[in-house]
């Protein structure tokens, strides 16, 4: 994506994967490579499967952009940057001990500061965690003037990264970022506290997608995502690539899900266009969907589609996803139906979602809102953007 007088525009690159039924999201193993070489094989002494995930998606936006080989100017590696958006791994240590410390700290008369301050010896080591995973990443893309993470479910999906970056671009510090998130399965205890908060979906099944009666529940997935912003001066055609325009991205936390996301959709600039797409969250659990659709219908009444019910939620990565699936829409005239939805819940109101089968429309698609809630009630903050075919030069 690139700045632009009227906004910036994209380029982006999704690696996901599925089985043949599209019921359970999966990230395929034969498809994550490593690169070659002595030094990179010693560096997978120290990479875990996001690791893998990370450097295999960054390589193929890299190559989908030619930024390396072809592209019609010289990459200056200190003005571009990485910002990373990914949870703890399963695998280390922070993926047991945070779910613990969030679940404790809730019944715990201790203020947080302070009781972090008991509970981890180091307070800096939870406060401030660098990103490895953004290193190997800064070396694969030849990328290094930054190496900034947001961890957890608080970066809406990506939201908050795609959003630092822009930040980064527009103030001038870099010409270049690549965000680039990363979700694998959560642990057990991962998962058993993102439950209690929310309900998980018990089962897969076609009726229980996103805002279907019958909905029981959020559906995981795994993904990568990789999504490159840019100064527009930079942008230049490449062949039969579509230009699409970040025209805003904002984040909000606030006291609860519905403040959080009535003031992001308030502070998110749409130029007085009307969207012809709405790409919704679409968590499929019910008092979310609920929340999402209520505020959101009093913003657009377009058509609404849904990533959660095919890929699943992919959590910390799940809005770059969505940005990048909908860039791919851009100028097209087909909407992909949401999963694993069969019958829309009458109490979520007159809205008109897609279904069953694409949705072939009149006009090419110009505009596209993407939404997205984090999961549960006690991480309330939401993000949203909208992006649009970029004006020719």
């Amino acid at each position: 994506m690139e700045r632009g007088e009227n906004g910036f525009s994209s380029q982006s690159q999704v690696v996901c994967f599925d089985n043949e039924e599209k019921i359970v999201a999966r990230v395929s193993p034969e498809n994550v490579s490593w690169p070659n070489g002595p030094s990179w094989l010693n560096r997978e002494k120290y990479a875990n499967r996001q690791s893998h995930l990370a450097v295999t998606v960054a390589q193929e936006a890299i190559k989908d952009l030619r930024l390396t080989e072809s592209y019609p100017f010289t990459v200056d590696p200190l003005r571009s940057g990485i910002v990373m958006t990914s949870g703890t791994s399963s695998s280390d240590e922070l993926g047991a001990l945070l779910p613990r410390l969030a679940s404790e700290s809730r019944t715990s008369s201790k203020a947080l500061p302070e009781f972090l301050y008991d509970e981890v010896p180091d307070y800096s080591y939870i406060k401030g965690i660098p990103s490895q995973i953004g290193q190997f990443v800064s070396e694969i893309s030849d990328f290094h003037g930054s190496n900034v993470a947001v961890y957890g479910e608080g970066s809406c999906g990506g939201f908050a990264g795609l959003s630092l970056a822009v930040d980064l671009v527009t103030s001038g510090e870099l010409d270049r970022v690549m965000v680039v998130g990363v979700s694998v399965s959560p642990s057990a205890t991962l998962m058993d506290a993102f439950s209690r908060v929310e309900p998980l979906a018990p089962y897969v099944a076609d009726g229980v997608g996103p805002f279907d009666i019958n909905r029981c529940g959020s559906l995981l997935g795994e993904a990568a995502a990789a999504i490159v912003i840019e100064r527009s001066d930079l942008w230049q055609p490449q062949g039969e690539k579509r230009p699409i325009q970040l025209v805003d991205v904002t984040t909000t936390t606030a006291p609860s899900v519905r403040e959080s996301f009535k003031a992001t959709l308030s502070a998110l600039k749409n130029d007085g266009d009307s969207v012809d797409l709405w790409w919704a969250n679409g968590a499929g659990a019910r008092q979310l969907d609920l929340a999402e659709v209520e505020i959101g219908s009093s913003v657009t009444k377009a058509p609404i589609t849904s990533s959660k019910g095919t890929i699943g939620n992919a959590l910390e990565c799940s809005a770059l996803v969505d940005v990048a699936l909908a860039a791919e829409l851009i100028g097209g005239k087909l909407i992909p139906p949401i999963g694993l939805t069969s019958r829309i819940d009458p109490y979520l109101g007159d809205i008109d979602v897609v279904f069953g089968k694409s949705r072939q429309v009149s006009e090419s698609l110009g505009s596209v809102l993407i939404t997205s809630l984090a999961h549960g009630w006690d991480c309330p903050s939401a993000g949203a953007a909208v992006i649009r075919k970029r004006d020719e030069c």
